[in-house]
Formats: C-alpha cells, sequence, structure tokens
C-alpha cells in the first residue's frame, strides 16, 4: 500500500492505485501489522488494511503500534492500548516514557517514577527528579535527597 493524498486528505492506495483507506483523513501513519493511525477533525483512530476504523477515533494523540501497543493521549492524560484498542490501564498519567528495560517513566503533577507494563508501580511516582544510571539503575531525587534503585 502507498500513502495518497487529494485536496489535503489522506489515505492509502493498494498497488492498482486502487483506494483502500479513504482520502479523507488528515493525517495517515504508517501501518503496523494491519492497522495505522489516522487523524481526522483534531482526533485520533486506527484503521484496518482494508480501511474500517477498528479503534475508535476518540484520542488526543496517538502512536506507532509495536509489541506493547501504543502510546494515546485523551484529556492530557496517557496510557497505552493494544491492538484490539483494549486500555492497558486507565488514564491516570501526565506523561509516559517508554523503555526498553520492560520499565515506563511516569509523570504526574509534576513528579516521576516507574511503572510496569501493567500500570503497576515499581518506583512511586513521588520523586521530583530522576537520572537514569547504568543498567537499570536510577538515581531519584526527593526533597534534595537521593535514592538508588535497580529494576532487580
Amino acid at each position: 500500500m502507498a500513502k495518497a493524498t487529494l485536496n489535503g486528505k489522506y489515505g492509502y492506495v493498494d498497488i492498482n492505485e486502487q483506494e483502500v483507506v479513504p482520502v479523507i483523513y488528515d493525517e495517515v501513519g504508517h501501518f503496523s501489522g494491519d492497522i495505522a493511525a489516522v487523524k481526522l477533525n483534531g482526533k485520533y483512530g486506527y484503521v484496518d488494511a482494508k480501511g474500517k476504523v477498528v479503534i475508535p477515533i476518540k484520542y488526543d494523540g496517538g502512536g506507532y503500534f509495536d509489541k506493547n501497543g501504543t502510546l494515546v493521549d485523551l484529556n492530557k492524560k496517557q496510557t497505552f492500548i493494544d491492538m484490539n484498542g483494549v486500555e492497558i490501564f486507565p488514564f491516570k498519567y501526565d506523561k509516559l516514557y517508554e523503555r526498553n528495560n520492560g520499565l515506563i517513566e511516569a509523570r504526574l503533577n509534576e513528579k516521576v517514577g516507574y511503572i510496569d507494563m501493567k500500570g503497576k508501580e515499581i518506583i512511586p511516582v513521588k520523586y521530583d527528579s530522576v537520572i537514569s544510571l547504568e543498567g537499570d539503575c536510577k538515581k531519584m531525587y526527593l526533597n534534595g535527597d537521593h535514592y538508588y534503585f535497580d529494576k532487580n
């Protein structure tokens, strides 16, 4: 499939240049497996390779799927959803940063901590700042004091 554009709108066409995903979207992302992010009227959702909306167009932000799902924004909060659109944990955090070690840096009310992919707090979201050290070690600051955490 290839991206198609017409009058400032986007969609996808197949190898025969037949429209597969309607050229009606403000933005379209790359396909990950059989789904791609689309933006319509300022909201994001996901379509399959046949152009069917498979995850509702309701999010304020959306990303590219990987094995853990994708990060989405709604009402200034973030979570991950799976390829079925199921929220992996509730919208709670202001900002999430996925890390390769299976931990997610989570920020809430200007505090930072770490959660796992199920939303369970591994390092409480109460620290003022964090510095990542070698391996999975973190140096966390709270009220001028510092603490060391290791994932293991």
